[in-house]
């Protein structure tokens, strides 16, 4: 039984989603390492932490044809438009505008075709 190489769609989000986790754990670290309530910054730390933990399991399901890859990495980017158009317009776009570019080219990508028939397939 061979295995067809992965469509570039599949290729280009899972790249893309593997840098929101790298960016999201440097985030947790930087902001727990510089916050002054760092109770606070646990909290909030803990949530990223679990972000980008689902969302390393939605890119190692999309590689490996798991259809609940797509539901995981999804959610997640919804919720990412929201926060940086949020974040975009309380006065910090250098990091709001980023995330809302991303999280929607990566919510584009989940719809195309190869995208899909990639996810409908079994390993």
């Amino acid at each position: 039984m061979s295995q067809q190489p992965l469509p570039a769609a599949v290729k280009l989000t899972g790249s893309l989603v593997a840098l929101e986790v790298l960016a999201l754990l440097f985030f947790t670290v930087s902001g727990v390492m510089t916050a002054d309530d760092v109770r606070g910054a646990s909290v909030v730390g803990l949530f990223f932490l679990l972000v980008a933990l689902s969302l390393g399991i939605g890119v190692v399901a999309l590689w490996k044809h798991r259809p609940f890859s797509r539901a995981l990495i999804l959610v997640w980017q919804f919720f990412g438009v929201v926060i940086g158009v949020q974040t975009a317009l309380s006065g910090a776009p250098l990091y709001g505008v980023p995330v809302v570019l991303l999280s929607g080219a990566i919510i584009i990508l989940m719809f195309t075709q190869p995208l899909l028939h990639h996810t409908r397939q079994s390993s």
